[in-house]
Formats: structure tokens, sequence, C-alpha cells
């Protein structure tokens, strides 16, 4: 994916925050939309959404250890 791709060609903490916080923002958006969908019982969107959740946290897990180890 473009996001890995640019996790992988950034090499400053300037170039890294941006996608750190595009990445927080998706996941509060995906959160949003889970609970919304485990309200009105849409258990097939939740499932769906769950898995998206996942990538982007192993998305900012990611970018967070590029980070530490640039510091």
């Amino acid at each position: 994916m473009e996001i890995r791709e640019n996790i992988e060609n950034a090499s400053t903490d300037e170039e890294l925050r941006p996608l750190l916080d595009s990445c927080r923002s998706k996941r509060d958006d995906i959160c949003d939309r889970l609970a919304e969908a485990f309200r009105e019982e849409r258990l097939d969107d939740a499932r769906f959404l769950t898995a998206q959740l996942q990538y982007w946290n192993r998305i900012e897990e990611t970018v967070l250890d590029k980070i530490s180890h640039i510091h």
C-alpha cells in the first residue's frame, strides 16, 4: 500500500508526524463508524470495520516504531 511506502521512504520526524496524524484521524473515524455499526446491529459492517481498525493500528505502530528509532 502507498502508506507503507511513504513510511518506508520517510527518514525524519517531520516526514513521519503527518503520516501519524493521518493514521490517527483515519483510526478515529473508523472507531466512530464502528460504534455506529454496533449500535445499529450491523455486524457485517462491524466486522469489516474491525479489520480496518486493526490495519490502521498496525500502521500507527509501524510509524511510532520508526519515530522511536530516529530519536
